[in-house]
């Protein structure tokens, strides 16, 4: 189902359907703002949800996250300014 675009309701949507299966994809028309893009993106990996834009005049699909458990990246840098105060 190709949602028009992320909501609350969507995500909540999605992570229903993880009980049904382990393998669950936000599907969301390709163009808009990239920088909310990224954000909704790390939020379903976060989640366990995959991310698919999909371009409605020929149809193309581009899969911008497989869904999955997550493993969060450490950055140590960041890591050591956050214990040192």
């Amino acid at each position: 189902e190709l949602k028009n675009g992320f909501s609350l309701a969507f995500f909540h949507q999605g992570i229903a359907r993880l009980a049904l299966t382990d393998h669950v994809y936000l599907a969301v028309p390709a163009g808009g703002r990239r920088r909310a893009l990224a954000a909704n993106v790390a939020l379903a990996r976060r989640a366990g949800l995959g991310v698919m834009t999909v371009r409605p005049r020929d149809g193309l699909v581009e899969v911008l996250a497989d869904p999955g458990p997550y493993a969060a990246r450490k950055a140590p840098k960041k890591t050591a300014k956050v214990f040192l105060k």
